[in-house]
């Protein structure tokens, strides 16, 4: 019933609009048939033919039952060469053509099913033509007259008397005929054009009055926009004999897809016929029918119309849907049921695209890879396999390598197949091709798989390579306790050669390097920044030059470096601490002083660095010295100890702490063992004594004696 709806739906509004009269009606339609009470209409037949100039209208099929809906017409249009077909859905139904009119007015034709006889197997049917004006303001003086111009018929207009606001006309038809019409300023007068003694066009020219003056009455003319006057029907012929092979029974015989050029075979007792989709486009499909190489039938289907019935073949046919994109419908076939359709044997075309990104990428990231298989054949594909590549050098971080669908259908995409890979080393690295498996309807008669490769693509991985700074003061004058240190004491405003040295470290510098490298310094008398360039993994850049405080202090030299990595970001990397210059403190190397300069500035950042500076050249004996009195003297040495703690355990795994306590609470108790097993031999041994009592009498006093010391 959801086909129905829009047609249905159709037919109540377009019945609204009354055909072939003019009072009260926003549209003027001149229709073609026989006059009666009821208007004018055709009995037609199936086959029947009516002509009108150029045009051909066939009432072309009904239901097989005779229940009314849908009557077929088809249309055959002079102006594109082609038929269409219009379906009316019951009686009363009205359909405009074409149908993708913009305004009814400009239509072609009005068609109007009156009735629908199973018994005589007849329709009456109403064709009707939408008046339009080919005349205006044509000023015709008394007693002139007016032809109507070519190609419409010539009907001469004559006035013949002028009155006060009316005028009265003599029309005289192609035929001879005439008619006396009179008529007021602003009226309407309508005519008939009898075509034979029984067929007429009913309303089929309006003569409208405009205006009366001496000069002349002023008039507009309206005729049809189909104005043809060249009628005629055409019967079909038929024999007593039904046409051959025409089923009693259908069945379906096929459902499916169908293509353009293609040809579906169907064996009917021995006799092959074959249904050829010739062109489609949407909605609309346009079938033929051969027997053998000659051609029967050709049939022009709507989509969702119902079977149609095949001349001189046992079928019927229907559209279910069409796809013009890709040059195919889906048919339901209906024949005997004798009949087999031998299945059309198509191929699948399956591509498949690999992508990834990105193709250029530091060492860590990840590269995402999506893999999109196409079917861009007529048949369908089954039990697919996707096969994934993970090349050497990377990781997968997520999904599996391989994928499998039981089936595609043709035109359409697999859902994206998406992993993502982490490379685990620098160098070049290529995607090898993604390997596809599958069958089409082909390769499932044969058991023979299909195999089709994607393209392949290639990238690069890098890395930035470890940056490492190393920095020396050098003392002018001997004046200084260490000759080279990182941390070096100068009189205010003596001079001292700071060096630097960066390094890069790796292993491949192909592939890990930095580049537009610049170092800028915190010197004492401000920042100084030094271009670098690139540097590879290996190579090292040194940077020497002088220095001086120029006033009392100690001042850190802190380093930082700004460079573009391998794919082109940039970055800013803070080195730390390079070294130190103390112009303040008398000794540099005197601890107490240092404590107490630390302790008058309260200068937390220096007390950090200079930790990190002198570390690495601690003793063994010296660091657990130094951890004792920062527990001693620091505000939360609970917290500090905890850190310390989680970084001792990287380096030291003690055995198990509970094995002493464990040993201890076996010694006590063996120890507790023994005692209680001394002590209850001993207080056996008096039970015993205490039994042993002289006759008649008390214990002896050396019985009373150990029973007290007991």
């Amino acid at each position: 019933m959801k086909r129905f709806a829009l047609p249905l739906l159709a037919v109540v509004l377009l019945s609204l609009v009354p055909l072939g009269g003019v009072s009260g009606a926003t549209l003027s339609v001149a229709t073609i048939g026989y006059p009666s009470n009821h208007g004018t209409y055709l009995k037609l037949s199936v086959d029947d033919t009516v002509v009108i100039g150029s045009w051909r209208i066939t009432f072309y099929t009904i239901d097989p039952n005779w229940a009314g809906a849908p009557v077929v017409l088809k249309v055959q249009n002079p102006y594109q060469g082609i038929d269409e077909d219009v379906s009316l859905y019951g009686v009363g139904s009205v359909q405009y053509f074409p149908k993708n009119v913009l305004s009814p007015s400009t239509a072609y034709f009005v068609f109007k099913l009156i009735k629908v006889d199973a018994q005589s197997h007849t329709i009456d049917l109403q064709i009707g033509s939408p008046l339009k004006t080919i005349v205006i303001s044509k000023t015709i003086a008394n007693g002139s007259s007016f032809t109507l111009p070519s190609p419409y018929p010539a009907i001469e207009i004559k006035t013949t008397s002028i009155g006060r606001g009316n005028a009265t006309f003599s029309i005289r038809m192609p035929s001879g005929s005439s008619v006396n019409v009179s008529l007021k300023e602003g009226s309407t007068t309508s005519l008939d054009y009898r075509i034979s003694n029984s067929l007429l066009y009913a309303n089929y020219m309006q003569i409208t009055l405009v205006s009366v003056t001496s000069s002349g009455a002023t008039i507009n003319v309206k005729l049809p926009n189909v104005p043809s006057v060249n009628v005629h029907l055409t019967k079909y012929s038929r024999t007593p004999t039904p046409s051959p092979g025409q089923p009693t029974q259908s069945v379906v015989i096929y459902e499916g897809y169908l293509y353009t050029g293609e040809k579906l075979p169907v064996n009917v007792s021995g006799s092959m016929y074959y249904i050829q989709l010739k062109a489609v486009i949407p909605n609309t499909a346009k079938i033929a029918v051969y027997r053998g190489n000659k051609l029967v039938d050709t049939l022009i289907l709507q989509k969702d119309e119902l079977p149609r019935t095949v001349k001189n073949a046992p079928f019927m046919i229907a559209v279910k849907s069409t796809d013009a994109q890709h040059g195919r419908v889906v048919i339901l076939l209906y024949g005997p049921p004798m009949a087999s359709a031998v299945p059309i044997l198509r191929p699948a075309n399956l591509k498949v695209t690999l992508n990834a990104s990105p193709l250029r990428l530091l060492l860590g990231e990840d590269m995402v890879v999506s893999i999109n298989v196409h079917n861009l054949g007529k048949s369908d594909a089954y039990q697919i396999m996707v096969y994934a590549p993970l090349p050497a050098g990377f990781r997968l971080v997520s999904y599996t390598k391989t994928w499998s669908m039981e089936r595609l259908p043709a035109f359409e995409d697999m859902p994206a197949l998406i992993y993502v890979l982490k490379p685990t080393k620098v160098g070049s690295f290529t995607l090898g091709k993604v390997k596809v498996t599958y069958y089409d309807d082909q390769s499932i008669e044969t058991g023979t798989i299909k195999t089709v490769y994607s393209n392949s693509i290639g990238g690069v991985v890098y890395a930035i390579p470890n940056i490492t700074i190393k920095g020396t003061l050098e003392p002018k004058t001997t004046e200084g306790i260490v000759e080279k240190s990182p941390c070096v004491y100068s009189l205010p405003g003596g001079e001292v050669n700071l060096k630097v040295i960066v390094s890069a470290l790796g292993e491949e510098p192909s592939y890990e390097f930095i580049n537009d490298a610049k170092l800028t310094l915190t010197l004492p008398n401000g920042t100084k920044t030094f271009q670098l360039g690139t540097l590879r993994a290996g190579d090292s850049k040194t940077i020497t030059l002088p220095i001086k405080a120029r006033k009392s202090g100690v001042y850190p030299i802190y380093a930082k470096i700004s460079y573009v990595d391998p794919i082109g970001e940039r970055h800013v990397q803070s080195l730390g601490l390079v070294a130190i210059l103390n112009s303040k403190l008398p000794d540099a190397f005197n601890p107490s002083i240092l404590m107490k300069y630390l302790n008058d500035t309260n200068d937390s950042q220096l007390a950090d660095q200079l930790g990190l500076v002198v570390a690495p050249y601690m003793t063994q004996n010296a660091i657990p010295k130094a951890l004792n009195e920062s527990l001693a003297v620091h505000s939360n040495s609970t917290e500090l100890m905890k850190n310390v703690t989680s970084v001792v355990s990287h380096y030291y795994k003690p055995s198990n702490p509970w094995l002493p306590l464990a040993i201890i609470f076996i010694i006590i108790g063996v120890i507790l063992l023994v005692v209680w097993l001394e002590c209850r031999k001993k207080l056996s041994r008096y039970e015993t004594r205490k039994k042993k009592r002289r006759e008649g009498g008390l214990p002896k006093k050396e019985e009373n004696e150990n029973q007290s010391s007991l």
